[in-house]
């Protein structure tokens, strides 16, 4: 018993620090792909500051600083996106049809891009120039540029890879282990799982500002 309940735990902690799923994703609609993206964004905008994973274990403690540090790190970044951005209700819609070609249809930035530019303006030559979409999502183009998204972008590359870097030594920590009692064991792989959910959140946070900026570098030419 205690065997399986060990398998079952490391797989359980795998699929936490690689990020996988034990289960085939379900094939949604368009309509409820854009609607999950957006519920997405308003989690992240109601994203809290980390707090550190504590451990008696001195080298999952040492984990710990280091995911900790990095998620509070990542999280202004975040912030300030949002908060440039979430008013502006037209632009993250904007983005969000960009996003789907991107990932369901898989196009690249550049023709995922011009097909949404290309379907709003169309849409736009039979609307009243109060009722005009394309300003409105202009406006949030700017605003996210104000954020320099190159520099971002930079930053984002080294964050991600420091995240990989945690997570490779915390996949590494059961090594770490000196417990005999079981319970203490249990324990530790529990603190281990809270390090490697605390860096999959960061890294699917690091992720989604990677997207969102490569897509607005891309639109620098639409926007001008």
């Amino acid at each position: 018993m205690k065997k399986v309940m060990m398998v079952v735990g490391a797989i359980v902690l795998t699929t936490l620090i690689t990020g996988c799923s034990l289960l085939e994703p379900t094939k949604l609609s368009p309509e409820e792909q854009r609607a999950k993206y957006q519920e997405e964004f308003t989690q992240f905008a109601a994203l809290p500051p980390a707090k550190r994973v504590a451990s008696p274990n001195p080298a999952i403690a040492d984990c710990a600083k280091l995911s900790c540090d990095l998620f509070n790190e990542m999280h202004p970044m975040m912030k300030a996106y949002v908060a440039k951005v979430e008013t502006s209700r037209e632009y993250t819609g904007f983005m969000n049809d960009v996003r789907y070609y991107v990932e369901e249809e898989k196009m690249s930035n550049k023709d995922a891009c011009k097909k949404v530019y290309d379907a709003v303006i169309a849409a736009d030559a039979n609307r009243p120039d109060g009722e005009k979409l394309w300003p409105k999502i202009h406006k949030g183009i700017v605003a996210a540029n104000e954020l320099d998204p190159k520099k971002q972008l930079a930053q984002i590359a080294v964050l991600v890879a420091r995240n990989g870097n945690i997570a490779k030594s915390v996949k590494d920590l059961p090594k770490a282990f000196k417990e005999k009692d079981p319970m203490g064991k249990a324990k530790r792989a529990a603190e281990c799982a809270a390090i490697a959910k605390q860096l999959a959140d960061v890294l699917r946070c690091l992720n989604y500002l990677g997207d969102q900026y490569s897509r607005v570098v891309e639109l620098d030419n639409y926007a001008r």
